[in-house]
């Protein structure tokens, strides 16, 4: 199959089959951001958010890392897309918004 005419999950399903360790250690790791964005949100004060916020910088770095090394470009910028959105909004919300 060309490279056109290709989702990003058949994307990343072949990288599956061709590298399972490195494709399903992105995804647990992108899992776990997921996880401590869900923590942060959900705990509104105290140790458990900050842990929650920890984990999702932390995890979301290291798919982001991992993405890189292993040259999974579309997967890359897709959660590059993601990150710099986040972190976008993030500022508008604090210095922007009433």
């Amino acid at each position: 199959m060309s490279e056109k005419g290709k989702t990003i999950s058949t994307r990343w399903r072949e990288w599956a089959e061709k590298e399972p360790f490195w494709a399903y250690y992105a995804l647990i790791s992108f899992a776990l951001s997921l996880a401590g964005l869900i923590l942060h949100l959900w705990v509104l004060h105290g140790l458990w958010r900050t842990v929650g916020l920890w984990v999702l910088i932390g995890c979301g770095a290291n798919t982001q890392i991992t993405l890189g090394i292993r040259k999974r470009w579309v997967w890359f910028t897709f959660h590059l897309y993601i990150v710099l959105g986040v972190i976008a909004w993030e500022l508008v919300s604090y210095f922007l918004l009433s």
